[in-house]
């Protein structure tokens, strides 16, 4: 096949819906190698599925055939047919097969959040097979993404050496598909901390224009070219950065019984991201030009993001979650001191505990309503910083937020 469904869908795999259903099948939103692109997908539970049921046999007497794509038939409720572009397995990890008995049917079409689709099994003659019929409900296939995070910032550092209590507004906002190349993902993200105090060392803003496109077809590598604004929310430190990198995932299989299991559940690896970067910088405060007195500048970037991590999973499930993030900048031409210094190595980590306001229902409906029917929808962090703000010239702090995270 020319492309395969991303990583998620071996893992979605692991839940399936209880049988009992003439045709078990839910809507996914998915993406595809090597383009990374998000596409609407319909997964089929052909072994859950009372019609068709596990057996190839049953499906031989029933003239069914997985792989065939005359088999299936998508409309929408109002009748109008939808083009299936390509079906999908996942692959068996023994025998590396394909698993026909859960199939993923790619939408060459447009569909939103709440639309109801009609799926019909049919065998290879295109009759359809008694009770092979199921209404599927569009869910959110993430268009377009915005969180907004409101926070005290207690004994926050200032530019000036004071440190004071503030208030902060964490906002987050991504087109994660600008583009519907085939080619590669065009995406558009902005990311931004805004300050009740100007001279606050934490604040920022940052836009950025990307490319991304998977490298292998057997591991998800994934390139990317990016041009990005960056700066403090007044614009005292202000720079344009063009670059290059690549991601990868780390091949942990082995520290599965560690890492999965009662006390501590991570389901994916860590991220590991490296970034080659130039660096323009158009704007700089006084600090920030006798740290780096060239307006042009080369930079380095590995980071590490690790989510979530699913603490006490056994007490109660998605009650706590941590997230970790890593960076580090190395800057071979900026030098800690004007004559005779090394080059320039710049850090940054933070830590954050997440708490689901749906698991605080003691509190009252009043708190949790927000969050009804998917927890991540409304839930607090708890979040510790410590190091570098690129963004302001890369003065450092530590410091410690207390937010309420939305996702509308």
């Amino acid at each position: 096949m020319s492309y395969r469904i991303l990583l998620a869908m071996i893992l979605l795999a692991v839940g399936m819906p209880a049988s009992g259903q003439d045709l078990s099948a839910d809507f996914i939103a998915s993406k595809t190698y090597p383009s990374l692109i998000t596409v609407p997908v319909v997964r089929v539970h052909i072994a859950d599925s009372d019609a068709l049921g596990p057996d190839p046999a049953r499906w031989k007497v029933l003239g069914f055939d997985p792989a065939k794509l005359a088999c299936y038939r998508i409309s929408t409720d109002k009748g109008r047919q939808i083009t299936i572009r390509s079906v999908h397995f996942a692959r068996m990890v023994r025998t590396e097969g394909p698993d026909f008995t859960l199939a993923y049917l790619e939408l060459n079409a447009t569909v939103h959040k709440g639309d109801s689709l009609v799926l019909t099994v049919l065998d290879t003659k295109g009759t359809p097979i008694p009770k092979a019929q199921k209404t599927v409900q569009v869910g959110d296939i993430q268009t377009f993404t915005i969180n907004l995070t409101p926070s005290s910032a207690p004994s926050e550092p200032l530019t000036d050496g004071n440190t004071r209590d503030v208030a902060q507004l964490k906002v987050e906002i991504a087109k994660p598909d600008l583009f519907r190349w085939k080619q590669a993902r065009t995406y558009l993200e902005s990311a931004d901390v805004f300050s009740t105090d100007a001279k606050d060392i934490n604040s920022k803003f940052e836009g950025t224009f990307g490319l991304e496109r998977n490298l292998l077809s057997s591991w998800y590598v994934p390139i990317h070219g990016e041009s990005k604004v960056q700066g403090d929310q007044t614009a005292r430190n202000l720079s344009y950065l063009a670059g290059m990198g690549l991601k990868t995932l780390l091949p942990w299989q082995h520290a599965k019984p560690v890492l999965y299991n009662s006390a501590i559940q991570t389901p994916v690896s860590p991220v590991i991201t490296l970034d080659a970067q130039y660096e323009r910088r158009i704007n700089q405060d006084a600090a920030s030009l006798q740290k780096f007195p060239n307006k042009n500048a080369f930079r380095v970037n590995p980071a590490l993001s690790w989510t979530p991590i699913r603490l006490l999973p056994g007490l109660t499930p998605d009650l706590l979650d941590a997230e970790v993030n890593l960076k580090a900048w190395y800057l071979p031409f900026d030098q800690t001191v004007p004559t005779g210094g090394s080059q320039r190595l710049e850090g940054a980590a933070d830590v954050s505990l997440i708490i689901p306001l749906s698991k605080l229902n003691f509190l009252g409906h009043g708190l949790t309503f927000q969050s009804q029917g998917d927890p991540a929808k409304t839930q607090i962090r708890i979040k510790y910083s410590t190091g570098a703000n690129e963004a302001d010239g890369f003065k450092h702090s530590t410091h410690i937020t207390f937010g309420v995270e939305v996702s509308p």
